[in-house]
């Protein structure tokens, strides 16, 4: 399909500075979980980089909460262990 390829190679010359969204909410690590939560709620985000001392040390995401979550209310056995819970 003609459009396929001219849809590649228009997205191919694109950069991300010209859509990305320049004014980044962040947090930072000492923050209480339900402060990422209501961030990631009352902006309608879905990842909140996490800044210690102007530098990004890590991302909090919907997903690493759900699984949090999950873990806490015993309903979903993780493949991997969550950071925190690692011996």
């Amino acid at each position: 399909d003609s459009n396929v390829g001219e849809r590649e190679r228009f997205l191919a010359r694109v950069a991300v500075r010209e859509v990305m969204h320049p004014d980044v909410e962040t947090i930072a690590p000492d923050h209480g979980v339900e402060v990422a939560v209501g961030i990631l709620l009352e902006e309608k985000i879905g990842c909140l980089p996490v800044v210690e001392d102007d530098r990004i040390v890590g991302l909090i995401s919907e997903t690493d909460l759900l699984a949090y979550l999950a873990h806490l209310l015993g309903s979903h056995e993780r493949r991997r262990a969550l950071p925190e819970l690692r011996a």
